[in-house]
């Protein structure tokens, strides 16, 4: 579908490439630049309020966000269950780095040539 619109093809390939070449000479990552962004829209959000409050104007619109219990819930089972997988990863990472490292340790020195 693309390659039918040449124009926009190039179009989408330059876009992305000038951005690759912004991050990249910048050392700045795409992560980084969102949370940014964030950062700053909650900090005009934050300033808005407190001037409208102290201007007698009106707050800023922020909709009404609502949640049941259930959906909490679920929530934070999934977030618990993902986050107790990715720590025992990391525990299982971590050990056999620790083995890998005093392995390499003792065939270096010569103690141990069974090791390996």
């Amino acid at each position: 579908m693309l390659w039918r619109r040449g124009n926009l093809t190039m179009g989408i390939l330059l876009v992305t490439l000038a951005a690759w070449v912004v991050f990249e000479k910048s050392g700045y990552t795409l992560l980084s630049l969102v949370s940014n962004v964030l950062l700053l829209l909650i900090g005009i959000l934050f300033l808005w309020a407190k001037s409208a409050a102290i201007l007698n104007r009106p707050a800023p619109p922020l909709p009404e966000l609502y949640l049941s219990e259930e959906t909490v819930n679920e929530m934070g089972a999934f977030i618990r269950a993902h986050a107790l997988l990715l720590f025992s990863q990391f525990l299982h990472f971590t050990r056999d780095t620790k083995t890998i490292s005093i392995r390499i340790l003792y065939s270096d020195t010569g103690k141990c040539s069974s090791c390996m």
